[in-house]
């Protein structure tokens, strides 16, 4: 990214100078130079107190990157950088959000103890910041702090408490690295925020849930029992590799144990099943360390039932870089050693290609020996007799090694890999000679008196074998089997005497082995012999060697009570060799941790503590029940937001009958509207006005049903019209009306329907009803009214309430236009998304399927509708199709009882997308088969369109700047703002809030429990996002532009 700033190339005097210019576009450029350097890994220390000087330039986009910069640097000058801690403390209380952060994290970062408690004040009044992004600085400013000065633990816990009680994921996430820094084993913090925290660890940023993650193994670990008590371990049910697929991708609840033989866990505490259910899904993150972590997560914590996904989720990251590989195989041999059967079916991952590296050959090649079994073991030889032609001699010899544990793991196959590693013997390179002799050693071992014609045949190469470890390999074989080849062994013995001064220290070690041997089975022919070696031995350069022949003189020639039983001592029987992995042992350290690469406890491992063995009070984790607690908050602020908008859009989506049977002429429309535009300052809404011209309506209709339809109210007001003599009288009674409904208006006391219906009767004088009845009828009906109004009705705002109903819009068009300050809603009529294909007529053999994400709003909470189309291209008719799903989030359509051939049917059913746009895996089953299909919906048709005042628009978007707002120039420019809104809401779930010549704005929140708000604003042929959630931004971003460019 350096380079795309790195246009010219000044010399470091030139910078200097540039930074001590008076001229801000020259500091700025001398800045930006230093910043490209510093991506570079140059050395930029010698302008420090050339930088530092500018920090005092109250120019913003100076300001970011001499922060920039100290971040970075204030740890090697921190006595310069004291000079600027005022500047620091009174940037703390800036208006951008950024500056904050940036002062805060210099701040922190000089290493200078006796400004830790000025530090420490900083953090405390940082957390309390309106900006989530300053709290998260706060948060990852703890652990400095505490390197400082550990005495301010107290004072930091208390912090870190309020940070953990905090419900954005961005500080959440700052929060899990300062507690797993600062107190890493106060679970107390933790017991009250668990069921938040499992809720919002998905929406944290990606490093953020690596911490969450490590911090909730080490919590469920000390709170909650052993899943797996009790079970034999050593029973497993074996899966083909398609049912270990389809098991990755089922939810951890929906899984079933068919096989009685599968060891069943014990019940699980719901907190413990929580936290499974919660971090599934980020198994499918893009983060390799994310998924890494979560697997590690459910391989400690999940039942033994379903441990299958682990291994699923970690071969998926061996498509990464070699780097991340190395990391994820030693994690993968190291599980290995206990639960080799998770990988067996994924034995192909690990076979070597030409282009890995040497660490990464060693890895797989190891990971094969320790998952080799019946099943897989002769593909896996066949595999290593490639590698064996190979020109790399460390491959061909690793692969040595694998043939022969391959040979010691499954006996089947011991014959042919001794055949294999013999043919090696007379390999040109000496050491692949030598390796096939040592791992020949160990496959002999097993069965040697079927093979003594190998032994043979190895002792009589001991002239021609020059290798040190083969030559001793050769001789300890000699040795041990000297009873089966009398003859050879002393022949072997004299051979190696001659050459004993000249061999290495091992081979001598391996001779006099073979003298004390073949001495304790026939000392007549060989006590002469032996007598020379051990005297060789006696004044030989090497002490081991010295003390070997020493031992063994004492032992055979020696009259002590050990000499007594040197038989048993150097004659008994050998156990068949064992070989020990190169990976870490799981029970010492921890997966995933640095100290499990190296095989060595680092500074700062924490060991993974044992399961209780009766856990904690489980109440404790009820203290604060956030799922409650949100819901009542998200409840209350849905009743507010109701509220309000029945209030200013009570003429939208009034569901009171009586407001279409209004028989009211246009003249006292008119009059009417003059009326309330008088007493628009006294009056509360436009609802207000609203109910009182329907409770004038009511006191005159009232012998007309109740239930008067829109059309009865349309002929009322064309009789109404008719009778009208002449333009002169309307004039006269619309200027009557106009005064009497004005007076009434600015009467506020409870008599005002009293007045209001009493002047209704006198100017209808055709009405047959008595002014008293009139009177009390209106009266009750007034005091009626007034409860519903104090009683928000429960109204569903959706966009087709706003679009779709045009005849109920079409009578409120003017009234719109007569308030300013509400937004404008144009009456056009939106389209429903276009249809996908989810099943081709191919693969389904006959069966199409289409869907379409619908507008309309779902009778499940937090779910969208989804419209399905059947269309039957057989020659038969289609009986009893179903949908499944292993997700909970899905609600499945009624079985379809009959499609004819050539006909389409159309359904639907309801999904909880979860506010993303990965793929719902469903399942169709029908008599043509069962055909597996995903529904990938995008972020924009999953969206609520919620109204909002235009102001409160703007407010709020004027808050979002920053990390939260983002902007994108249009690419195409040749379109109007008229076009583009349409392609905007053909393509997108949300409303449009105002629309003029010059700006859009559209405004929507995510249907989930914890909605977030998007406002999308067009001015200027620039779009401009605004939310909270970064990642909304960037999908909604991306789905905008396709929607304009296509």
């Amino acid at each position: 990214m350096s380079k795309l700033f790195d246009k010219t190339k000044l010399k470091r005097s030139q910078i200097k100078t540039k930074l001590e210019s008076d001229y801000v576009n020259d500091v700025f450029e001398g800045l930006r130079m230093v910043i490209v350097m510093m991506s570079k890994g140059k050395s930029t220390v010698e302008f420090f107190p050339v930088v530092i000087k500018n920090i005092f330039v109250n120019e913003m986009r100076i300001k970011k990157l001499v922060y920039l910069y100290l971040v970075h640097h204030a740890e090697l000058n921190p006595d310069l950088a004291l000079l600027s801690v005022s500047t620091f403390q009174k940037d703390l209380k800036n208006n951008n959000q950024l500056i904050r952060a940036l002062a805060l994290k210099v701040m922190s970062s000089i290493k200078v103890p006796m400004i830790s408690h000025l530090i420490l004040m900083a953090i405390q009044d940082s957390v309390s910041d309106k900006s989530p992004y300053v709290r998260r600085a706060a948060a990852l400013a703890i652990p400095k702090v505490y390197g400082l000065d550990n005495e301010h633990k107290v004072s930091l816990m208390g912090l870190m408490e309020t940070l953990l009680n905090d419900k954005h994921p961005m500080v959440l996430g700052g929060a899990f690295a300062a507690f797993n820094e600062l107190c890493p084993e106060e679970y107390q913090l933790i017991n009250p925020n668990f069921k938040k925290i499992c809720q919002l660890l998905p929406e944290c940023d990606e490093w953020g849930q690596i911490a969450g993650l490590s911090l909730l193994l080490r919590y469920c670990r000390t709170q909650f029992v052993d899943p797996n008590k009790g079970l034999d371990f050593s029973i497993m049910n074996k899966k083909t590799k398609d049912e270990e697929d389809q098991d990755f991708w089922k939810s951890s609840e929906s899984k079933s144990d068919d096989d009685d033989n599968q060891p069943k866990p014990s019940k699980m505490d719901p907190d413990h099943r929580l936290v499974l259910r919660a971090t599934a899904p980020l198994l499918r993150s893009h983060n390799s360390a994310v998924v890494s972590s979560v697997a590690i997560l459910h391989f400690y914590l999940a039942p033994r039932s379903e441990i299958s996904l682990v291994g699923k989720a970690l071969i998926k990251l061996l498509k990464n870089s070699p780097e991340v590989q190395f990391i994820v195989l030693s994690n993968i041999a190291t599980i290995c050693n206990k639960y080799p059967e998770l990988f067996r079916s994924h034995y192909k991952e690990f076979l070597v290609s030409s282009t890995d590296p040497e660490y990464i050959r060693t890895l797989k090649l190891n990971i094969l020996t320790q998952i080799v079994d019946d099943s897989n073991v002769y593909s896996i030889l066949k595999e290593a007799r490639e590698y064996l032609k190979s020109s790399n001699t460390k491959l061909v010899i690793d692969t040595i090694h694998t043939i022969g544990k391959c040979g010691t793991a499954v006996a089947t196959v011991a014959n042919a890999c001794l055949t294999r590693l013999m043919g090696l013997i007379s390999h040109k390179s000496e050491s692949v000679a030598a390796e096939s002799i040592v791992e020949i050693k160990r496959l002999l071992q097993q069965k040697p008196d079927e093979h003594i014609d190998i032994i043979t045949q190895l002792t009589n190469m001991i002239d021609v074998i020059a290798e040190n470890n083969a030559r001793a390999a050769i001789l300890w074989l000699v040795g041990e089997y000297s009873d089966k080849i009398p003859k050879l062994a002393p022949d072997a013995l004299r051979k190696c005497v001659k050459t004993f001064r000249n061999e290495d220290v091992i081979v001598k070690l391996q001779i006099l082995n073979l003298a004390a041997k073949i001495y304790t089975r026939n000392k007549e022919q060989t006590s002469l012999l032996v007598e020379y070696v051990l005297n060789l031995a006696k004044y030989d350069l090497n002490y081991d060697v010295r003390d070997r022949g020493r031992y063994i003189r004492a032992l055979i020639f020696g009259e002590s009570q050990v000499s007594k039983h040197k038989d048993e001592l150097i004659l008994t029987e050998k156990p068949s060799p064992t070989w020990k992995s190169i990976s870490g042992d799981i029970d010492i350290y921890t997966l995933g941790t640095l100290s499990l690469i190296v095989q060595q406890p680092l500074q700062g491992f924490l060991k993974l503590p044992e399961f209780p063995e009766t856990p904690p009070n489980p109440k404790l984790r009820e203290s604060k029940e956030f799922g409650k607690k949100q819901t009542k908050q998200i409840s209350q602020k849905a009743k507010r937001n109701k509220r309000r908008i029945n209030k200013e859009y009570h003429f939208l989506f009034s569901e009171d009958e009586d407001f279409y049977s209004s028989t009211k002429s246009e003249a006292e429309k008119k009059s009417s509207r003059s009326s309330e535009s008088t007493s628009r300052s006294r009056s509360t809404s436009r609802s207000t006005s609203r109910s009182k011209s329907t409770s004038t309506s009511k006191s005159t209709s009232r012998s007309s049903s109740r239930s008067t339809s829109r059309s009865t109210s349309k002929s009322s007001k064309s009789k109404s019209k008719s009778k009208s003599k002449s333009k002169s009288k309307s004039k006269s009674k619309s200027k009557s009306k106009s005064t009497s409904t004005s007076k009434s208006s600015r009467s506020r006391s409870d008599s005002r329907s009293k007045s209001t219906s009493k002047s209704t009767s006198k100017s209808r004088s055709k009405s047959r009803t008595t002014s008293s009845d009139s009177d009390s009828e209106s009266h009750s009906d007034h005091e009626k009214k007034k409860k519903e109004e104090q009683t928000p009705k429960k109204m569903e705002l959706s966009l087709n309430d706003l679009f779709f109903n045009s005849s109920q819009t079409s009578n409120t068009n003017q009234e719109n236009q007569d308030n300013q300050e509400n937004q404008v809603i144009e009456q056009i009529s939106l389209p429903e998304f276009e249809k996908k294909t989810l099943l081709n007529r191919v693969k389904g053999n006959g069966l199409e399927i289409q869907y379409r994400i619908s507008r309309k709003k779902s009778t499940f909470q937090f779910h969208t509708i989804v419209d399905l189309f059947f269309t039957n291209h057989t020659k038969q008719s289609l009986e009893d199709i179903k949908m499944s799903s292993d997700s909970e989030n899905v609600i499945p359509f009624s079985s379809i009882k009959m499609i004819d051939s050539k006909q389409t049917y159309e359904t639907s059913c309801n999904i909880n997308f979860m506010v993303k746009t990965e793929s719902v895996n469903l399942t169709i089953e029908s008599q043509l088969g069962n055909f597996a299909v995903k529904l990938t919906p995008s972020l924009g048709e999953i969206l609520d369109p919620q109204l909002i005042k235009e102001s409160e628009f703007d407010s709020i978007c004027s808050q979002l700047t920053g990390m939260n707002q983002t902007t994108s120039d249009l690419e195409d420019s040749n379109k109007t703002l008229d076009e583009i809104k349409t392609l905007i809401l053909n393509a997108v779930n949300i409303s449009l809030i105002n629309s003029s010549e010059s700006i859009l704005k559209f405004y929507g929140i995510t249907n989930e429990p914890n909605s977030k708000q998007i406002f999308v604003q067009i001015q200027n042929n620039k779009l401009n996002i605004y939310s909270d959630n970064m990642y909304l931004i960037h999908i909604l971003l991306k789905d905008i532009k396709m929607a304009i460019q296509n």
